[in-house]
């Protein structure tokens, strides 16, 4: 009935819509001047402070409400969500107040070009049938999706309100009609005009979305303790309500990655690493986390060497810290595995200092002097980038602090203390 898209419901399809446009905008939209993702987040933040406003909320209750709409959202966009609030909040306000056109709002205040970011009638639309097919599901009558979807069109950005509010008004009854002779939504929304035919392929960094939007909601099933089969059956939906070939990628993930994701989450890795794991998100290591995390190797490798332990148990042991290494640290730990260890032990046996080791092999530079300890300095900046992707995931500081010592706890001799 009309309750299924109660307020749980609403805020689902906001933050999927805010993913799915996000995503379209990595695809579709001409560069813009303050970048694709804060355009959106942008337009997203200035739709909710419109609806406040007109609630005559104080700037306070703002914020404390754009905090928990933010921490709503999936992986790095509640962090892109949250920035704009933080920056820009006192300017949306001013410029909503002074009567601005709120389309204009976030090209006034240099996050986004004055042209409109083309394809988000397709996005709109696809997300609209998307809904109405999960409605169907429900067994809601025509006049209680019409309503539902109604209130759905107010939590879009405003520049999407009247495509939306046109679909609903205009184009329920087709979209019924289509959905009964089993159309896509793509199919559905290319047929109405509302899409193009010439659909573009999810590009890397939109699988890497969508895979953390998977992961978000798979991580709310199991915390609900939902069945395998509920847990399929509501990605299923996810994936139908994502616009053209996004569905498709979604789709594909689900089928070819769930065993794996629910695996990864159960060991308490959060989606952005999750999917890191799974290869759908690439981490591209920067030069200082390749230098401390090919200090961190050497000194473990050092420690073995001394234990007299062989090749194949070092390579072994190694391999279990990288496993545990946040984000770009496991990537050039990863490498230096595949790639460096004989080279390494060969410096270690030779008493070269890990410094050494390490600008021989390209991943530190031999110009760089660290005031700290190598190893201080390694494991600070380890933790500090573990702890960045756990407040980026809106883990509590109880979470952060007890996976942080996991972490330490597998950690070499002199990296564990400092840790």
């Amino acid at each position: 009935n009309a309750e299924y898209m109660g307020n749980s419901s609403l805020v689902m399809f906001k933050i999927f819509v805010f993913a799915a446009l996000i995503a379209t905008a990595f695809a579709y939209s001409a560069p813009q001047q303050g970048g694709d993702i804060e355009c959106v987040a942008c337009e997203f933040v200035v739709g909710k402070v419109e609806e406040y406003l007109a609630s005559n909320s104080t700037v306070s209750e703002i914020e404390a409400a754009l905090a928990k709409v933010c921490a709503d959202l999936p992986g790095s966009l509640a962090g892109v969500c949250q920035d704009v609030v933080d920056n820009y909040l006192p300017d949306i306000i001013s410029a909503l107040e002074n009567k601005e056109d709120p389309d204009q709002v976030c090209s006034q205040i240099g996050l986004c070009t004055s042209v409109a970011a083309p394809e988000s009638d397709c996005t709109v639309c696809t997300l609209i049938v998307g809904e109405v097919y999960s409605l169907l599901d429900n067994n809601a009558t025509e006049s209680e999706i019409v309503s539902a979807l109604t209130k759905a069109c107010d939590l879009l950005p405003s520049s999407d309100q009247a495509i939306c509010q046109n679909l609903v008004q205009n184009y329920v009854p087709q979209i019924i009609s289509m959905i009964e002779s089993d159309f896509t939504p793509t199919e559905i929304c290319t047929e109405l005009g509302f899409c193009s035919s010439d659909l573009a392929v999810a590009a890397p960094q939109d699988e890497c979305a969508i895979c953390e939007l998977v992961v978000n909601e798979l991580e709310s099933l199991l915390a609900a303790n939902k069945t395998e089969a509920e847990i399929e059956s509501a990605l299923d939906k996810i994936c139908a309500a994502l616009p053209g070939s996004f569905g498709a990628t979604c789709t594909s993930l689900v089928n070819s990655f769930l065993p794996e994701l629910i695996a990864e989450l159960e060991n308490g890795f959060p989606a952005n690493i999750v999917c890191e794991k799974v290869g759908i998100c690439t981490s591209v290591a920067a030069p200082e986390d390749e230098c401390a995390t090919c200090s961190l190797i050497v000194n473990s490798v050092e420690d073995f060497i001394a234990s007299n332990k062989s090749e194949s148990f070092i390579i072994a042991e190694v391999e279990k810290i990288c496993a545990i290494l946040p984000g770009s640290f496991s990537a050039a730990c990863d490498s230096l595995v595949e790639q460096d260890v004989p080279a390494i032990i060969a410096g270690v046996e030779a008493k070269e200092t890990p410094a050494v080791i390490c600008a021989k092999l390209g991943k530190c530079s031999s110009a760089v002097k660290v005031a700290a300890p190598e190893s201080s300095c390694a494991t600070c900046q380890i933790v500090v980038n573990t702890v960045e992707e756990f407040v980026a995931s809106n883990k509590s500081e109880s979470f952060i602090i007890a996976e942080l010592e996991k972490l330490c706890a597998i950690l070499p001799s002199q990296f564990a203390g400092v840790c």
